[in-house]
């Protein structure tokens, strides 16, 4: 692998857990869909159109220490109440965040 080039990530070849992603599953931190793309298929990958599984109806949450930016989401830099699309909140449930909904808007 030296020779080549290859560097190995060794937490995730050690962890299998971390190799198998299923094509249509859910990625366990993010709550989107698991795509399988070529190199090529990169530069026209909508994350919006291919991987969002969840309805983008907007929802209430009371959120601690909220990440500034989700895709292209902004959220408040400080705790409290905002309204994100539900699949953010499911994004928020899914990486930990101490977070709750207050209630659907839709």
């Amino acid at each position: 692998a030296e020779e080549e080039g290859a560097k190995i990530d060794e937490r995730v070849t050690i962890d299998i857990k971390r190799l198998i992603r299923l094509p249509g599953s859910l990625h366990g931190k993010t709550g989107m869909k698991v795509s399988k793309i070529d190199y090529h298929g990169l530069e026209n990958f909508d994350i919006r159109k291919h991987a969002v599984v969840f309805a983008d109806n907007p929802v209430k949450v009371d959120i601690k220490n909220p990440p500034q930016k989700i895709l292209d989401v902004l959220l408040e830099a400080k705790k409290g109440v905002v309204k994100v699309p539900y699949y953010i909140y499911v994004y928020l449930l899914a990486n930990g965040a101490e977070v709750r909904m207050i209630k659907s808007t839709s």
